[in-house]
């Protein structure tokens, strides 16, 4: 009898012949895998290849169904009572997230943002923003992805006040218990004093969304 050269198993040898089949490493194949143990490996090699691609598959579907998701009508409401305060539509151009209001309590389409100031900090228009209807202007923006499902960088402006924000959002996908439905956790932090406050924004339909009085 001679044991195998990888002492964990013992084949019967005649002559040159393993009559017992080992699919560890030999002494006769110059402690190399035998063909059968080169098969596993390659095997291995593939599932775990495999097994990686479709992780990146489900990262790349997932920061794209994250960035999709963002997009869409959002209803700003009273924290306390739940009452609809302000309707939203984000949307992305460019990698960048923006905000337009679409509707609000108590405003109007004539009602112009008189309390803004002229101008904010890399605001995407030279208009003044003093003279722009809070209905269909852009008070939130400058936003980019920075993981999926979270946005930061950029601004949200209040036009009842014409307090400035930083902005950071984070999407939270329904799950049928904290989020019933599809939430924007919203952030915002005053320029000058190191201050915040955090909402979070139901999603809502369009209809919804414009339908605010």
């Amino acid at each position: 009898m001679q044991r195998c050269a990888c002492r964990v198993k013992t084949a019967i040898t005649k002559g040159n012949n393993h009559t017992a089949g080992c699919r560890c490493y030999h002494a006769d194949t110059g402690g190399q895998p035998s063909q059968s143990n080169r098969s596993v490996q390659d095997s291995c090699w593939k599932i775990g290849k495999s097994i990686i691609q479709i992780a990146i598959v489900f990262l790349i579907a997932w920061s794209v169904f994250a960035e999709e998701a963002i997009e869409g009508y959002w209803i700003a409401t009273n924290q306390v009572t739940g009452k609809y305060l302000c309707g939203w539509l984000l949307f992305i151009e460019d990698g960048v997230l923006y905000g337009r209001i679409v509707s609000a309590y108590g405003v109007t389409p004539e009602t112009i943002s008189v309390n803004c100031k002229t101008t904010y900090p890399d605001y995407p228009s030279d208009e003044p923003v003093n003279r722009l209807p809070i209905i269909g202007s852009i008070f939130m923006y400058g936003l980019t992805q920075t993981e999926n499902g979270s946005w930061s960088g950029g601004y949200i402006i209040d036009p009842d006040s014409g307090n400035i924000y930083r902005c950071a959002i984070t999407y939270h996908a329904a799950n049928g218990r904290r989020y019933k439905k599809a939430t924007l956790e919203m952030h915002g932090t005053l320029l000058t004093v190191p201050l915040g406050v955090s909402q979070y924004w139901p999603a809502g339909t369009q209809e919804e969304a414009e339908g605010i009085r």
